[in-house]
């Protein structure tokens, strides 16, 4: 089963999320995604299957908020970093419910064949 410790030890991003309500909200999204996604562990849910060793969702997700922080302290605008990382955690969650894994096949799931990840990832989010 995934819980909220599992989702803080594979993404310790989390941490630079000030406010805390909004983190205890990312990290709800991720387990109820992954819980709708049948996954059963935060770490398998692959970041695309459109070439091999891609890498994980998580792995991304990761890569991700490190560079939208890093650009963020670049820039002499006044950037909300709690919503900035926020939506860098939470912007392909979709692919939880996008992909499945049956037996030991990954393959993109029927309602991933319908409904892509932005729109389900924005559903999960909301």
């Amino acid at each position: 089963m995934i819980s909220k410790e599992n989702v803080e030890k594979s993404i310790p991003e989390l941490d630079w999320i000030g406010d805390e309500k909004l983190k205890e909200k990312v990290i709800d999204v991720w387990i109820e995604a992954l819980k709708r996604g049948g996954w059963s562990s935060v770490d398998e849910v692959p970041f695309t299957l459109s070439f091999k060793n891609s890498g994980t969702l998580v792995e991304h997700t990761r890569r991700v908020a490190n560079l939208v922080k890093n650009v963020a302290l670049t820039r002499d605008e006044n950037i909300n970093m709690d919503f900035l990382l926020a939506g860098a955690l939470l912007h392909d969650i979709g692919k939880a419910l996008e992909y499945e894994k049956v037996g030991n096949e990954i393959r993109v799931s029927e309602y991933g064949k319908k409904v892509r990840h932005p729109i389900s990832g924005a559903n999960l989010a909301r």
